[in-house]
């Protein structure tokens, strides 16, 4: 089953690693119980990253440490209960943040763990040889490295566009 394979995902893994992240929430401060878009960015930070090297699986609804805390919470507060209305926000913020002509290349969907509680998985193909490189807001070039984002810049960035591209 679904759940099975992302338990088996967290647990075969260990925690983070270059082609699998771990987010808390997308954009739900748990400290302050509102919108964050320092915590949104965090996520498409990761999404770039993963696109831009061999791509990934981004678990949202999963602490670091590899505790399912689900995606109830947010969805509940920010998205009054709805599923679908949080896919449709997520998928607006990316189309935005990230661009759509990478959508093609990340699948999301929920993942029931239990009764309630959710996992919302992104699973991101990296952008084929001869492509354009992803920048998130339309500037920033990030990365996957084992298990972090990297922000790249000037000769780092050149040397890696040109060596992957």
């Amino acid at each position: 089953s679904d759940s099975e394979r992302i338990l088996q995902l967290i647990k075969k893994r260990g925690r983070e690693t270059k082609t699998v992240e771990l987010k808390q929430t997308f954009y739900y401060d748990i400290e302050t119980k509102t919108s964050n878009k320092v915590v949104q960015t965090s996520t498409m930070k990761v999404i770039c990253s993963f696109l831009n090297t061999i791509g990934g699986i981004l678990l949202i609804g999963v602490a670091d440490n590899g505790e399912i805390t689900g995606m109830n919470q947010e969805v509940n507060k920010l998205n009054k209960s709805s599923f679908d209305r949080f896919k449709t926000t997520f998928g607006q913020i990316l189309g935005s943040r990230i661009g759509k002509e990478f959508e093609n290349l990340i699948d999301y969907e929920f993942i029931t763990m239990s009764a309630k509680n959710h996992v919302f998985e992104i699973t991101c193909s990296p952008i084929p040889k001869g492509g354009n490189g992803c920048f998130l807001d339309g500037k920033d070039f990030y990365v996957r490295r084992n298990p972090y984002t990297e922000i790249l810049k000037d000769k780092d960035l050149a040397d890696y566009y040109v060596n992957r591209f």
